[in-house]
């Protein structure tokens, strides 16, 4: 799982300040890994950490997440090889991704989208993403439009944020697949509710084309009441796809309900 960066130390000075060195939140300790852990749901079985510090490793190690300095990419590079050859997705993953910086090996797009591959046919969204991305930009494999638009679609359907925007770049220019700004505009809702400043951008391009388009053909959409109405459809018709993503998430994985003493649920698992 690859999770943005954020804080999670909830003070109302800055994290790092020097005043709450000792501050629970911060490594060396471990609620901050703790908190994103929950909030994620991620597989600390699965999952890596690659720090920057011998804090970030400690920190790692306390919540049972093996973990490696910036400056240990090689050791990094044997263990997710030696999971990646026996079919670990995220380990397969990880090795594209490697491949695709430059990191511990010399960069190689051929050989990073031969290992996006195998993760992106297996079902990891981030492999997916990338491959799509290839594709689109012909690095590492022969540019190809209508393969983008499968792999950037499979994963956006995932709910990966930025292919759901790219998805949406791809309605708009009818590249790969037939323009619609409509469903252009769909996507980018979904993705800029996850937080995609680029797909925020997009939206306004759309609806400044489309008002564009209006005075063109002689049309009176006035942006208060049609144009509104429109993108207001839009915008519910993004909203119940972005749950049909996440069901769809949900629904490959058993849901679990930890409840507490007195019966009540606390937390659901997935």
């Amino acid at each position: 799982m690859f999770v943005v960066p954020e804080y999670t130390c909830k003070h109302p000075i800055f994290p790092h300040h020097n005043t709450i060195e000792n501050c629970i939140c911060r490594k060396p300790n471990s609620l901050m890994l703790e908190k994103i852990i929950a909030r994620y749901d991620v597989s600390v079985e699965h999952s890596f950490l690659i720090g920057d510090s011998d804090r970030d490793v400690k920190a790692a190690n306390k919540v049972g997440l093996k973990a490696f300095k910036a400056q240990d990419y090689d050791i990094a590079f044997e263990e997710f090889f030696s999971l990646a050859e026996t079919g670990d997705i995220r380990a397969q993953t990880y090795i594209g991704m490697m491949y695709f910086n430059g990191l511990s090996v010399s960069k190689n797009f051929e050989t990073a989208a031969e290992w996006y591959i195998k993760a992106a046919e297996l079902g990891h969204p981030h492999a997916q993403y990338y491959l799509g991305w290839m594709y689109d930009n012909g690095k590492g494999v022969e540019e190809n439009k209508k393969l983008a638009f499968k792999w950037l679609q499979t994963s956006a359907k995932q709910g990966h944020p930025r292919a759901q925007n790219n998805v949406g770049v791809m309605y708009f220019k009818g590249e790969g697949v037939q323009k619609n700004l409509l469903l252009a505009q769909m996507w980018y809702m979904i993705s800029a509710s996850k937080g995609m400043q680029e797909a925020t951008e997009n939206m306004k391009e759309t609806i400044s084309l489309i008002k564009s388009l209006d005075k063109k053909v002689g049309v009176s959409l006035n942006p208060d009441t049609e144009i509104k109405t429109i993108f207001n459809i839009i915008g519910a018709a993004a909203a119940a796809a972005n749950l049909l993503c996440e069901f769809r998430i949900a629904e490959k994985n058993e849901a679990k309900q930890i409840k507490n003493k007195k019966g009540k649920v606390i937390l659901v698992k997935l």
